[in-house]
Formats: structure tokens, C-alpha cells, sequence
């Protein structure tokens, strides 16, 4: 049992096991909900599909895709759970110096692109970048 301060100064005996249940259930309803929604996409283009998938259109789309949903996977697989949790304790120890590696990744990323994805792309190399 443990006071809850939620009440704004009104203080109430919870007990600390109810609160956990839900908090079980609510997580494994989330965890349920995401299972079936990803197998029925999976499912549902693997019905959709009549012919095989050759390895160039597995991995790079056929090298149809748009910029938009590139961008986004590329995001989504940079951003790690270890960013979000380290960048505010990063912040918090170094200040405002970690603003400065802003321009690092700027810098990097504009080489990059001037540099080695024109490479990848014309010796036809399939990677990440291109």
C-alpha cells in the first residue's frame, strides 16, 4: 500500500496490486492489438501477391520507392530507443553542447550524399543508402 499523491494533496490508500494488473493488462491488450494488426498485414500482401518476390524487389522495391517512405524507414531505423533515452540525459550532464553535434551529423550527411550514395547507386550495390 503506498499513498497517491495524484488527488492534488488529498491523500488515498491504494493498493499497489490493482494498479499493476491493469497496467498488465493494458500492456499485453497493446501488445495483442500490435500481434494481429502486423500478422494481418503480412498475411494480407502475402495472399495479394500472386507471383514470387526476386531479391531486388524484396530489398530495394524494385527501386521504386518514393522518397517519402525511404526517408521514414531510414528515421525510424536510425532512431533508436537508446537515443531517445540517452539524448535528455546527454543534454542534461553536457548542457547545451550537445546542440554542437548537430553540425557533425549535418556535415556527415552531406558528404554522404555527395559522395558515396552517388557510388553505391551506379555500381548497383544494394545497401541502405541507395
Amino acid at each position: 500500500m503506498y499513498l497517491s499523491w495524484i488527488d492534488y494533496g488529498v491523500s488515498s490508500i491504494v493498493l499497489s496490486e490493482s494498479k499493476d494488473e491493469i497496467f498488465i493488462l493494458a500492456t499485453a491488450r497493446i501488445y495483442l492489438i500490435l500481434i494481429v494488426l502486423s500478422g494481418g498485414i503480412g498475411i494480407h500482401y502475402a495472399c495479394k501477391r500472386s507471383k514470387p518476390a526476386s531479391t531486388k524487389e524484396y530489398l530495394i522495391a524494385d527501386g521504386q520507392m518514393k522518397i517519402l517512405p525511404t526517408a521514414m524507414s531510414l528515421l525510424a531505423s536510425f532512431t533508436s530507443a537508446i537515443s531517445l533515452l540517452g539524448t535528455p540525459v546527454e543534454i542534461y550532464y553536457y548542457g547545451t553542447m550537445y546542440v554542437y553535434s548537430i553540425f557533425a551529423w549535418l556535415i556527415a550527411t552531406l558528404v554522404t550524399v555527395k559522395f558515396f550514395i552517388p557510388k553505391f547507386h551506379y555500381v548497383g550495390s544494394v545497401s541502405i543508402y541507395a
